[in-house]
């Protein structure tokens, strides 16, 4: 069991990170010095295919596609903040390159392309694969990083 004072390493950069919640039988981590924010323990190979299988027929991944243009909000809310953080360092996304990893079917990539960013995306589940390169034909491919 973790206390919130505990430290692990970034999977990333390798700084410290600290305890910021728990979710079910997992700890979230963020790294102090680049925000990745990882969970402990992190999941198992089957454990991840078994959940991408299962969510995309029930669950989050359903919700995610029937319910697509409301939610549709919640990723103009992160290109803001994208945006936002950007313009305080007089950069743009024009032109910018940018991978999504568990881009699901595509709509953040999708937006953020509209602004003028050369967009990648990579996602494990081969359905939403199908769906984001109906959006952005060869920009996103099926593949495990793991």
């Amino acid at each position: 069991m973790f206390n919130s004072k505990e430290k692990m390493l970034c999977i990333v950069c390798g700084e410290s990170t600290r305890k910021i919640f728990e979710y079910k039988r997992f700890h979230y981590f963020r790294c102090d010095n680049c925000n990745q924010v990882s969970t402990y323990p992190l999941p198992e190979n089957y454990q991840i295919k078994k959940h991408y299988r299962e969510e995309f027929v029930r669950g989050n991944y359903k919700f995610l596609r029937t319910y697509s243009q409301q939610y549709r909000k919640v990723y103009e809310g992160f290109l803001r903040e994208i945006k936002k953080y950007l313009d305080s360092k007089n950069k743009k996304l024009k032109n910018m390159r940018v991978l999504d990893i568990g881009c699901f079917t595509g709509e953040f990539l999708y937006l953020v392309s509209l602004e003028g960013a050369r967009v990648k995306g990579v996602e494990l589940q081969k359905d939403a694969v199908k769906i984001a390169n109906e959006k952005l034909p060869g920009k996103v491919i099926q593949k495990d990083i793991s």
